[in-house]
């Protein structure tokens, strides 16, 4: 992108936001492409501290003036340049702009509780879905993916928009670890009858043992623009699923983000892990095992 593309943009984001200074004290845009779908309802809590829905409306209002008219001069800048490369960057920015807007109007929209609205869907697919999302900061990155599905796709009942916000955490956080490095991110899927695993790898920074047990923590991270809610809604979204958990990470070498699917059954879960206790424990840890068998092979 040349100087003067580049002074423009500049010029221009700064002058939308600076239309309302308030705006960038309350909120934190960040560069993950998160899937709307009652986005509101499922990261706020349902409790008294919780904000009334014209309060989301009013902000979500504010935001969007000054993102319009990002949007209007990004397909206005499109329309007059003849280089791809930075009509590719226009494009970014355009579908940036409508995923921000997408999450707009979900806050405007939103009102009451959140309840619970599951259905059958592909695991294949949902991975599928946020590796599109994802796309343009793994274009910019230049990461390398790789895809081990099984063959056997494994359909599972759950919150679709739940899944892909957490899904899609996990994945632009592996892609944040893996800043200067030649990032490679695996997605593995194994599937049985009765549960998924999937497994979310990078070799990026990896995490210190002693932050490990920290990172869902609500508002620890170690991002400096970072606001440390990704991971803490991504743990909150998958206990609400019934969705096994594990990760695994070393310093220099990468993380292991492994999730169990097909344990939405709460009820006979619970009862397996009564009557079972060590034989479940033992399976849970054969298919961590077997995952990194798969992957680490000669």
């Amino acid at each position: 992108m040349n100087a003067s593309l580049k002074g423009f943009l500049f010029k221009l984001t700064k002058q939308t936001t600076m239309n309302n200074p308030a705006i960038i004290q309350k909120v934190s845009v960040t560069s993950s492409y998160l899937p709307a779908g009652n986005l509101v309802a499922t990261l706020v809590p349902s409790n008294g501290n919780r904000k009334k829905p014209d309060q989301f409306a009013s902000l979500a209002h504010e935001i969007r003036n000054p993102l319009s008219t990002m949007s209007l001069a990004a397909e206005m800048l499109k329309a007059i340049i003849t280089n791809d490369e930075q009509k590719g960057f226009l494009d970014m920015i355009i579908r940036g702009s409508r995923r921000i807007n997408d999450i707009l109007t979900d806050i405007h929209s939103v009102s009451g509780e959140n309840e619970m609205n599951t259905g059958k869907h592909s695991v294949n697919q949902l991975l599928d879905e946020v590796l599109e999302m994802a796309g343009d900061k793994i274009q910019l990155n230049d990461i390398t993916i790789r895809k081990n599905y099984a063959a056997k796709d494994f359909k599972i009942q759950i919150n679709r928009p739940q899944i892909l916000i957490a899904l899609t955490n996990i994945v632009i956080n592996a892609i944040d670890a893996m800043a200067g490095v030649k990032g490679i991110l695996t997605l593995v899927t194994i599937s049985t009858d009765e549960t998924c695993i999937v497994q979310i790898e990078d070799n990026g920074c990896g995490i210190s043992e002693k932050n490990l047990n920290k990172i869902f923590e609500p508002y620890f991270t170690n991002k400096p623009d970072g606001l440390g809610l990704g991971l803490a809604t991504t743990r909150n979204i998958l206990r609400s699923n019934h969705v096994g958990l594990n990760v695994k990470s070393t310093e220099a070498k990468g993380t292991n983000f492994i999730l169990r699917f097909g344990e939405n059954d709460h009820d006979k879960l619970l009862q397996r892990k009564r009557n079972v206790p060590q034989l479940n424990d033992t399976i849970n840890e054969f298919g961590l095992r077997l995952i990194d068998t798969i992957l680490h092979e000669d």
